[in-house]
């Protein structure tokens, strides 16, 4: 058991640098929450235990996206695809896993290289996708937030990896290097304006290439992807959500329909 100062982090999950998706949960780590319960952390770095081999007939359920499918402040047993898994289970009356692919802050790139890296282990029947608020976070709040205020430490890093000395260092160093935050959308002022997205941390064109690329490596990996396109509070307001917002939920309406996957639609719920 690994003791935080939970103090410090606040609703902040503790994460380590990651060469391939930038930042990721330490693998084996068991978190203690700010709540107080633990959140376990496999060796694929993922939320949950450690997947064992494929049984006959086991349908996987994996996961992908950001806090909102991770299940920040929610307990394992309280998270949607887990409560899924189990409904699945007894309506097809077989095993039904849920595997948690989604990392606080990861947007459809990160999800994209998450499925690729640890799907062949994973092994899915389904992949849910579900990014979209850490793609559509405005660029410049959250470089501001990944910063120190003195140093591009972004920039720097990419500029240093190129240097076979400085991974060498890094990955000698990895266990001694301090957890990183990850920012959190606070609100409408920390999302991109611009109708193209050309603001967001991922643009509007980017986006939807990145949910088609997502639907092929499923199909690759023999799953069949289905979107979930997440509900906010601003729903309920009586006017339309912000253009940005109609866009991006546009473009997933759009590639659901074009690879014929099944949709979820949230906010229409």
């Amino acid at each position: 058991l690994v003791e935080r100062e939970q103090e410090n982090l606040g609703h902040v999950l503790p994460m380590v640098e990651d060469e391939a998706l930038g930042w990721s949960l330490k693998p084996g780590e068991e978190i203690i929450t700010h709540d107080g319960y633990p959140i376990v952390v496999n060796s694929m770095q993922l939320r949950g235990p450690e997947l064992q081999p494929l049984a006959a007939g086991e349908v996987r359920l994996m996961t992908l996206g950001d806090s909102s499918i991770f299940g920040h402040n929610v307990q394992m047993k309280d998270v949607f695809s887990t409560i899924a898994a189990e409904r699945l289970a007894e309506a097809w009356g077989r095993e039904v896993t849920p595997v948690i692919g989604a990392t606080p802050g990861y947007d459809t790139g990160q999800s994209y290289d998450t499925l690729e890296m640890f799907g062949l282990e994973v092994e899915p029947s389904w992949v849910v996708i579900g990014t979209i608020w850490s793609d559509i976070y405005a660029r410049k709040a959250f470089d501001e937030a990944q910063g120190d205020g003195e140093i591009d430490a972004p920039l720097l890093h990419d500029l240093l990896a190129h240097l076979a000395t400085y991974r060498l260092m890094l990955r000698a160093m990895r266990p001694f290097i301090p957890t990183q935050k990850v920012p959190w959308i606070g609100g409408k002022e920390d999302i991109g304006l611009a109708p193209d997205g050309s603001d967001c941390r991922v643009p509007l064109v980017d986006y939807e290439a990145n949910l088609r690329e997502m639907c092929r490596l499923s199909a690759e990996l023999g799953a069949r992807p289905v979107f979930l396109m997440l509900p906010a509070p601003l729903d309920f307001d009586r006017v339309p959500p912000p253009e940005t917002i109609r866009n991006y939920r546009a473009a997933m309406r759009e590639v659901a329909e074009d690879v014929g996957a099944p949709l979820v639609d949230g906010p229409k719920y």
